[in-house]
């Protein structure tokens, strides 16, 4: 994973919890506080996975849970920050979705062993769409949660329904 995802992160938890709980995280991990990387950097994914199950445990929360808080706050607060652009050509969440793989395949080529996920897309009405996860990691389920923070992003609600461990159905309830 690229460092931005653990920026993005230890900013959520500091802000949202404290330095301490982040400190908490890093050491239950086996690494070394502070955990130094650099935004533009590969982390390897197991300790991201690592990362957010101790998140959870110290917390006291389910792995989804984490995931939605995640994921709200990537699409919510980090991104429309860091990556302002990505937002301003799209007028839906469906439309961003829809553009999402592009979005991906430009990341892939321009950061060096940057392996976002990849998705397909079945538009079965303008109100239902089935995407396929593309990825190694098997974090479908953030995949999830991400579907429904780009819809609160839009103030238009999505509902997903996990087909399969590669496929999500989306419902977007506007």
């Amino acid at each position: 994973m690229q460092g931005v995802i653990f920026s993005a992160l230890k900013e959520l938890v500091i802000k949202e919890y404290s330095e301490k709980t982040w400190q908490m995280i890093v050491e239950h991990c086996g690494e070394k506080y502070p955990f130094e990387f650099d935004e533009h950097s590969f982390v390897k994914d197991e300790i991201f996975l690592c990362f957010m199950m101790q998140f959870a445990s110290i917390t006291a929360q389910l792995p989804e849970q984490i995931y939605d808080k995640f994921a709200d706050y990537w699409i919510n607060s980090y991104t429309p920050r860091r990556f302002k652009l990505f937002y301003d050509f799209s007028y839906s969440p469906m439309d961003f979705i829809l553009k999402l793989d592009c979005i991906h395949e430009i990341i892939t080529n321009r950061l060096f062993l940057s392996f976002p996920p990849r998705f397909e897309y079945e538009k079965l009405s303008d109100k239902e769409l089935i995407v396929t996860y593309q990825s190694q990691r098997n974090l479908i389920n953030l995949a999830a949660s991400m579907f429904k923070a780009i819809g609160k992003f839009y103030q238009e609600p999505i509902d997903v329904i996990k087909l399969d461990e590669n496929r999500l159905k989306l419902n977007f309830l506007f």
